[in-house]
């Protein structure tokens, strides 16, 4: 067993509704804290009192209620940081221990382990074995001759409830917050007392330098929390960059201009999404299909580079292609055989160089329609919405069998 402090600060934690307030009430052995849940101020969720038992001076902080069920995840989970925020600054000095409420008699729901699940993203993951102590609240509704004494009742548990006993290291105490027997006021109190003396015996604290080091854990659950509401911007954003994308028509006159604009809103929905994941990874997935549709945005934009290059030396080829066989035409093929010849090996050069850049041109078409297809494709995966694929395939039908045979035409009509 440690050794005895003289000073045990101490902090309420756990589900609203199991009897939190109540426990602290009766740990100082009055009445001094309420439970109101519709109270919206942080520091008031927060209520500190004190007490001397036996010569020990008990510092008790109240704190929230985890997971208020009368507001969405995100907001409750920001509530509650926030109070655990104000609890962590109020007492520099740390914590000896945290008493984590739950109720007797009640299953041991999926709701109550999502609760302790929270509570260690918010203080890291190692706090229950190391600083929590399980108090069991509703203590005058055991029944000794049903279930014998507590520690019986404890042994017989199963599933989760089981596990978390083992993870606080058998640290459980029944409170019966409503009686009014001073000697069992009393004996509850030193059992709660003898169990925070053997948390830390050398009077190590739950400091704000343990708080800060789970900060990154705090900032994955909220993003967790808000996914759906980031995943459904980011879908419509990125549906929009890739309909306009395929409605910017090959060989328009401001064709780069209008891919340069959506190059720089999927560059700033990247930049978005990845300021919200603050480095957790909670979306990665949402960001790797953003960076796909970047990706894909900046390869029209080099495909469209290449085809007016294409383009200037097509028209190059044509116009000496035009002169050479102006010159050939007023060759004296009686007299000029030899010219005659090379001037043809140089018109077959020049018509297999055409064909070879428009053989080059096909593949850069079916290769950026395989591309829109792959990420059509994943666009759907991430996004679980399949009327995209449609547009994608008319806009695969609309570029295949429309815009590429005009612009086909005005490139190679010679």
């Amino acid at each position: 067993m440690g050794s005895k402090k003289s000073d045990v600060d101490l902090l309420l934690i756990g589900k609203t509704g199991n009897g939190k307030s109540a426990t602290g009430n009766a740990i100082l052995k009055r009445r001094v804290f309420t439970s109101n849940a519709n109270v919206t101020s942080v520091t008031k969720q927060i209520k500190t009192s004190y007490s001397l038992y036996k010569g020990r001076n008990l510092k008790v902080v109240d704190g929230p209620g985890a997971l208020d069920t009368d507001m969405s995840e995100q907001e409750a989970l920001e509530k509650l940081i926030d109070s655990i925020k104000v609890a962590i600054a109020s007492n520099p000095q740390g914590y000896h221990a945290f008493l984590l409420v739950v109720r007797f008699g009640n299953r041991f729901t999926t709701e109550e382990q999502r609760t302790v699940e929270v509570l260690k993203h918010i203080f890291g993951d190692y706090f229950v074995n190391k600083f929590c102590i399980l108090v069991v609240t509703h203590g005058d509704n055991l029944c000794p001759e049903e279930v014998g004494s507590f520690e019986d009742w404890c042994s017989q548990q199963e599933g989760a409830f089981k596990s978390l006993v083992q993870e606080c290291r058998n640290r459980v105490v029944l409170f019966d917050n409503r009686t009014k027997v001073q000697a069992k006021m009393d004996a509850q109190i030193d059992r709660l007392l003898t169990l925070v003396d053997t948390v830390s015996p050398l009077g190590l604290r739950y400091t704000d330098d343990n708080f800060r080091h789970a900060q990154r854990e705090r900032d994955r659950i909220v993003v967790e929390a808000k996914l759906p509401i980031v995943q459904e911007e980011t879908l419509r954003e990125s549906s929009l960059i890739l309909q306009q994308m395929r409605n910017i028509q090959p060989g328009q006159e401001n064709q780069l201009e209008s891919l340069n604009a959506l190059k720089v809103r999927a560059e700033n929905l990247e930049r978005s999404v990845r300021e919200q994941d603050k480095g957790t990874g909670a979306l990665a997935l949402i960001i790797a299909n953003v960076v796909d549709i970047r990706k894909a945005v900046e390869g029209h934009i080099d495909r469209a580079k290449s085809a007016i290059v294409l383009k200037e030396e097509q028209e190059k080829i044509k116009a000496e292609w035009d002169r050479r066989r102006e010159e050939r035409e007023r060759q004296n093929q009686a007299d000029e055989e030899e010219v005659r010849k090379q001037m043809e090996r140089r018109i077959a050069e020049l018509e297999r160089e055409k064909l070879e850049n428009e053989a080059k041109l096909e593949r850069m078409r079916r290769d950026a329609e395989e591309k829109l297809d792959d990420l059509e494709k994943k666009n759907m995966e991430v996004t679980n919405n399949s009327i995209w694929s449609t547009v994608f395939q008319v806009g695969g039908f609309i570029l295949g069998n429309i815009v590429w045979p005009i612009l086909r035409k005005a490139i190679f009509k010679i």
